[in-house]
């Protein structure tokens, strides 16, 4: 049995070889020479795609430490699409929260120490458990729950929440999305099951040749980028654009509903557990539908970390607490982050009923 990537380079070694002894024959014949023409046009694509696809192995392998025989994984969890990080503090002591989300609550290279959750956590005197990836959507949080709860046994869930949740969610909007560009297979909330798509057309023909391929790897990664620069200079059109044109978009509402199914989804893993969620941010019009998702299966949805951010920005510059990607926080940002939500937990706590 070959896995795929034996297939993929079985398929373009026998196309090589293929192409060489068709022109060979050709050439003994004297015949065809349009024929001939295309045959060395061919095989001179596949030499220089074997000499690019060497020399990006030789980079990764002394550069980046990639092994050379290994495929680019961007699809290692069946269930949840790509692998999030479990992050657990480093001695257990008070109450256990469970904080789950995306790229925000992953670091993007921010130390573990500074991220808001743990800063939440010393705030709180309690344990911060934290499992995140970039990309995630509500619903690949909900199945890390599902997965998590039994382990961690956590008393409280605070779930990091950012305006693409809605997109993420719902998967006819983001095949339209030149800004939510993800390249592996998604899990979304479907007619009441668990399905995965590729928010690409092709996706799958995509992603398996960038999984066994660098050169196709490169290519995509950097399509991907260059159709993300046009839709923000306005020189492509994305689904975004039409959301900040018609906030009542019939898409946006089902993407709603579909968004409050996950959220009960999330509740029933819960069980018991209180669930508590903060944005991220405050880009409309998904903010608002966001809100009328979490207000309608009566998760508190807060904005105390979005709105400490700004007032800290008055004080200092925006930049000063965001990495230079000028969108995820820095450890500045995520200190004014944590501190602010872990008063908001403190004080919806003090009002629980005892």
């Amino acid at each position: 049995m070959f896995d795929s990537g034996s297939l993929f380079w079985l398929i373009f070694l026998g196309t090589y070889v293929v192409c060489v002894w068709a022109l060979i024959a050709l050439s003994r014949k004297h015949r065809s020479p349009r024929v001939a023409g295309l045959l060395i046009a061919t095989c001179s694509l596949l030499t220089l795609f074997g000499i690019a696809e060497v020399a990006f192995r030789i980079r990764h392998l002394y550069w980046r430490d990639i092994p050379w025989f290994s495929g680019m994984a961007w699809s290692d969890d069946q269930e949840l699409g790509w692998a999030g990080t479990l992050v657990e503090p480093p001695s257990a002591s008070g109450k256990k929260i469970l904080f789950l989300g995306d790229s925000f609550t992953a670091g993007m290279g921010v130390a573990m120490q500074d991220m808001y959750y743990a800063v939440s956590a010393r705030e709180l005197g309690a344990s911060a458990y934290a499992y995140a990836a970039p990309g995630y959507g509500t619903w690949q949080e909900a199945l890390a729950l599902r997965r998590l709860i039994g382990q961690i046994e956590p008393e409280l869930i605070v779930l990091q929440v950012c305006s693409n949740d809605l997109i993420n969610n719902y998967w006819q909007l983001e095949r339209d999305s030149l800004h939510q560009r993800v390249l592996r297979p998604r899990p979304y909330w479907e007619n009441g099951v668990s399905v995965q798509h590729m928010p690409r057309s092709g996706g799958w023909i995509r992603l398996f040749l960038a999984q066994h391929s660098r050169v196709f790897h490169f290519i995509f990664i950097h399509e991907e980028k260059l159709m993300l620069r046009l839709a923000k200079l306005g020189w492509a059109s994305s689904i975004e654009d039409k959301m900040n044109a018609d906030p009542n978009l019939p898409a946006l509402q089902e993407a709603r509903m579909v968004t409050e199914e996950i959220l009960l989804q999330m509740k029933s893993f819960a069980g018991n557990v209180p669930i508590i969620a903060f944005m991220v941010d405050e880009a409309e019009p998904a903010l608002g539908i966001l809100k009328k998702a979490f207000a309608a299966v009566d998760i508190p949805l807060h904005e105390s970390g979005i709105k400490a951010l700004r007032r800290a920005s008055q004080k200092e510059t925006f930049a000063a607490f965001r990495l230079e990607d000028g969108v995820h926080l820095n450890a500045m940002g995520n200190a004014v982050f944590g501190k602010a939500i872990a008063k908001t937990i403190a004080r919806s706590e003090s009002s629980e009923p005892r």
